[in-house]
């Protein structure tokens, strides 16, 4: 466990630790240092990193971090330039009204298989849609040049949705750096220990297992205070009804379901509530190891693979569960991002790239390994 405190209790706080025989040790001495440094860098970078479209500026944000609006100007620049390989759909609105803007990347064909990859559903793990930008860059920039991408854009439509919380991403940006969870206002005059209770957590609002019975104190969050609120009842956000009304309505093209997260350095796999393993669960290990392997020849970073029950906490509600339970997607995961708690949730922007490399790295050789599965081996895909 990670626990964040505030300095003038760290005393009485370890003494207690040492009381009841727990270990500790310090891993961020000063968290605002770090804070400092990251907006002292994102603020140098803004001044020396632009490049014009259509009259406009827009900031390069491959291995960089960008609030909302950046990406979603970088998102258009990269679909002016390249019209024939991105289409834009908003697929709803937030709590706050901003756009659920998902981008497809593909290259010749219809109907064909797809690939979903979704990031920022909690605000606060900036490397996610970090890595998806990255990650779509090089589909798009490579496709006609390295062989293997564009086999990999012929084969298949890439469905990315950058920022799934985008009222949340915006917060953590401009108000909160720490902000997990949504920003809909279901009781406005309700206050607790002086903090106003707002938001939820999208994923525990998804309808499977839905605050699911376990011993976690993660999936039984009924406190609206608390990070992971799982909301008044499943689906009640804008955000996680707009994901789910888009995948059912292509359920039948979409073959692996990606959710990109921070941070643990896990490929998870279903269940999220529980020890019990789907009946194809050889198959999902499978790609999940081939995915982890590639990953790790790269930059030799370790990742740990399972269910999140298993290797590190059960939860219910969780969008990938969803994605597999009631969309039917086989092969859906988590994927909780660097680093292992060193920086946590405030990775450097020079890690941005690395981590951007090695994921995309992962996620093509799980791509590869799904495609030797029997279904896809006799023609008829999974």
């Amino acid at each position: 466990m990670d626990i964040q405190i505030p300095p003038h209790v760290f005393e009485e706080f370890t003494l207690e630790l040492t009381r009841h025989n727990f270990n500790y040790s310090v891993i961020i001495d000063d968290l605002q240092t770090l804070l400092d440094a990251e907006k002292e860098e994102s603020q140098k970078r803004q001044k020396r990193s632009t490049w014009a479209t259509n009259g406009q500026e827009v900031r390069d944000l491959v291995g960089e971090y960008g609030d909302f609006n950046e990406i979603m100007r970088w998102i258009e620049a990269k679909q002016s330039s390249h019209p024939s390989l991105i289409h834009l759909q908003d697929i709803g609105r937030s709590y706050e009204g901003r756009s659920m803007r998902l981008v497809r990347i593909g290259s010749r064909g219809r109907n064909k298989p797809a690939i979903w990859i979704d990031s920022g559903i909690h605000a606060r793990e900036w490397i996610a849609p970090a890595t998806s930008i990255y990650i779509m860059n090089e589909l798009i920039e490579s496709y006609g040049i390295d062989s293997n991408v564009t086999a990999l854009m012929d084969d298949f439509d890439w469905y990315f949705l950058p920022v799934a919380n985008p009222d949340g991403y915006h917060y953590s940006h401009s108000m909160d750096r720490f902000w997990r969870k949504t920003r809909s206002l279901l009781r406005p005059n309700w206050y607790h220990q002086r903090y106003r209770c707002q938001g939820v957590d999208l994923n525990r609002n998804f309808d499977f297992e839905w605050r699911g019975h376990c011993d976690s104190m993660h999936c039984r969050s009924r406190n609206p205070c608390d990070a992971s609120y799982a909301g008044s009842q499943p689906f009640s956000e804008s955000e996680s009804i707009a994901v789910a009304n888009f995948i059912l309505r292509n359920q039948g093209a979409l073959k692996m379901y990606l959710s990109l997260h921070s941070y643990s350095q896990m490929w998870l796999t279903p269940w999220g509530n529980s020890r019990r393993p789907p009946a194809d669960y050889p198959d999902l290990i499978r790609v999940a190891n081939a995915a982890v392997s590639a990953l790790h020849e790269v930059n030799g970073t370790e990742y740990k693979v399972g269910s999140p029950a298993v290797i590190l906490y059960a939860a219910g509600g969780g969008s990938y569960d969803w994605a597999k339970a009631i969309a039917n997607i086989k092969y859906s995961y988590t994927v909780e991002l660097r680093d292992t708690g060193d920086y946590g949730f405030v990775l450097p922007r020079r890690l941005v790239r690395p981590v951007g490399e090695e994921t995309w790295a992962g996620i093509k050789a799980a791509v590869e390994e799904m495609k030797t599965d029997t279904c896809w081996v006799q023609g008829v895909g999974c």
